[in-house]
């Protein structure tokens, strides 16, 4: 009897402890004289390797040193910090896998790369999985960087790079997977997609988002993969600058952005939102809003191309679903010296709606292409200038409606007011040609020819 109490207070004994072990915080400490392998017990304070009964798995014993930590086998914890509260920290990822979560297989808990300090977290293989995935945590985090040359990253509910402080995530390799992807959520955010980076899927993808939210995202030449917002079965949203003054930048040299919804530059509440392409493929399934809901959007085109699959609008106007509430207005810009942005044919280019101000000019070999035109609809400002060889092209015979439009001032050339009797305008409807109306104006040098400024019919507009 005596026996076998003691055999089970032992066992009750040995169990709480591995209980307590079990649950207990690991913290880098790096007292492995043979290497810096997280798989190494002597790393670790309590000497055990992290699993995924540790609620808090802390690595902060400095960056750009011997003292950084590195994983090339399973790595498992329930949530990790890579740098905390004024203690930086570096990992590396060579191969295998590190994932955060309450049980084996399970990738629900966050991993903060940056949790106010700063963190170098450089990833050359294997796949990194939590819930979510911050790079650049509080205001502490002032230079947190990922560096990712192969491998993937996976975070189901969202990966964030600059929450409420700054993060910058350089890709020259592997793959990006996430809910919401957010590059600077009121912090500062930075995103390179270089040559040799791999695809990027996301639910929904906000750059610039919230009060003080800062976010870049530059696809830099040679980078040839592409960028999948949202699904056929599932539409979502891309918004660069998106609500609280947040301010959004998308530079575009390459590759391809594929958005299910709505492309939004310059979404809402007061935020500046800005896409400057020179190359690569945009494709919009649902519309394009460029300035709308009291925010300012800005694109400037110099080559590439944009496909709409529903309308362009440039200086968009909100309409509440309660009719008490104000409508609230937006002011866009499109600016194309090159390149090709081709709306729908059944579908309309609006350049300010009700309230709003939108302006396109159009230079240079640039092509707008739509279904229908509108400009200036009441109590907004709208204006279509053209320039330097540009073309417009319109689904049906819109001619009219065109010439309309240039005796109301609201179809420039150059920045003056014309009458379609100019002798400069090259008008065509051919029914030979799908049924389009073309409008194109000369070059430069052609214009000062005809007497551009010297003309009776010219008056140059007020700004």
């Amino acid at each position: 009897m005596f026996k076998k109490l003691s055999v089970l207070i032992c066992f009750v004994l040995i169990l709480g402890l591995a209980s307590n072990t079990f649950g207990q915080d690991r913290t880098w400490d790096n007292g492995d004289p043979c290497d810096n392998f997280w798989s190494s017990a002597q790393n670790w304070k309590p000497n055990q390797v992290p699993n995924h009964g540790n609620k808090n798995t802390l690595i902060a014993m400095g960056i750009g040193d011997s003292n950084h930590c590195e994983i090339n086998s399973t790595a498992r914890t329930q949530g990790l910090n890579v740098g905390k509260d004024g203690s930086d920290g570096e990992l590396w990822l060579t191969s295998g896998s590190l994932s955060s979560g309450k049980t084996v297989g399970a990738h629900n808990k966050a991993i903060r790369f940056g949790n106010n300090a700063n963190a170098l977290v450089k990833v050359y293989s294997g796949w990194i999985k939590g819930k979510p995935i911050v790079i650049g945590f509080k205001a502490g985090s002032t230079s947190t960087l990922v560096e990712m040359s192969g491998g993937s990253i996976t975070s189901a509910s969202g990966l964030q790079v600059g929450n409420q402080g700054y993060g910058h995530l350089d890709v020259s390799g592997g793959d990006i997977t996430s809910g919401a992807l957010t590059i600077g959520l009121k912090g500062t955010g930075i995103v390179d997609l270089r040559a040799g980076a791999g695809d990027v899927n996301c639910a929904i993808f906000s750059i610039g988002s919230g009060a003080a939210g800062d976010g870049t995202l530059t696809l830099h030449s040679g980078y040839g993969g592409t960028i999948d917002v949202g699904t056929a079965l599932n539409t979502k949203a891309m918004r660069i600058g998106y609500q609280g003054g947040a301010t959004g930048w998308v530079d575009m040299s390459d590759g391809t952005i594929n958005v299910s919804g709505n492309l939004n530059i310059g979404a809402q509440a007061d935020s500046t939102g800005t896409l400057t392409m020179s190359g690569g493929t945009i494709n919009v399934g649902q519309e394009m809003r460029v300035g709308s809901r009291d925010a300012n959007g800005f694109v400037t085109m110099s080559g590439g191309t944009i496909n709409v699959a529903n309308d362009l609008l440039v200086g968009r106007t909100f309409t509440p679903g309660d009719l008490n509430l104000p409508a609230i207005p937006g002011t866009g810009s499109l600016t194309m010296t090159s390149g090709l942005l081709a709306v729908a044919d059944t579908n309309t280019i609006y350049i300010g709606t009700e309230g709003s101000t939108g302006i396109i000019s159009l230079s240079g070999d640039a092509v707008l292409e739509g279904g229908d035109l509108v400009i200036g609809a009441p109590g907004s400002g709208g204006t279509l200038d053209m320039c330097g060889a540009a073309t417009l092209i319109l689904a049906g015979n819109d001619l009219m409606e065109v010439v309309t439009f240039i005796n109301s001032g609201l179809i420039t050339v150059c920045g003056y007011v014309v009458t379609d009797e100019w002798p400069g305008w090259v008008m065509d409807f051919n029914i030979r040609n799908a049924g389009m109306t073309t409008v194109t104006v000369p070059e430069p040098a052609t214009i000062a020819l005809l007497g551009l400024g010297g003309l009776v019919m010219l008056r140059r507009k007020r700004r």
